[in-house]
C-alpha cells in the first residue's frame, strides 16, 4: 500500500490529479482511519495506464469508458 504522496512521486504527478481523478471516477483509494488515501498494487497499476493515456494526450472522459 502507498500512500498518495508517495504514489504521486512514483508518477511525477500531483496529489491533486491523483485526487481529481478520483472525482471523475477513474481510480479508487482506500482509506485509513485517518482519511489517508493509499493505493494498493492493482491501484498502481491502474495510476500507471491513466498517466500514459493522459501522455497520449487521451481525454478523461475517454479513459473512463
Amino acid at each position: 500500500m502507498f500512500r498518495i504522496g508517495k504514489a504521486a512521486k512514483m508518477f511525477n504527478i500531483s496529489n491533486r490529479t491523483l485526487h481529481y481523478w478520483e472525482e471523475q471516477g477513474i481510480l479508487n483509494s482506500s482509506r485509513a482511519e485517518n482519511s489517508y488515501r493509499f493505493y494498493d498494487d492493482k491501484n498502481i497499476i491502474r495510476i500507471k495506464h491513466i498517466t500514459l493515456l493522459r501522455k497520449l494526450k487521451l481525454p478523461i472522459a475517454d479513459i473512463e469508458r
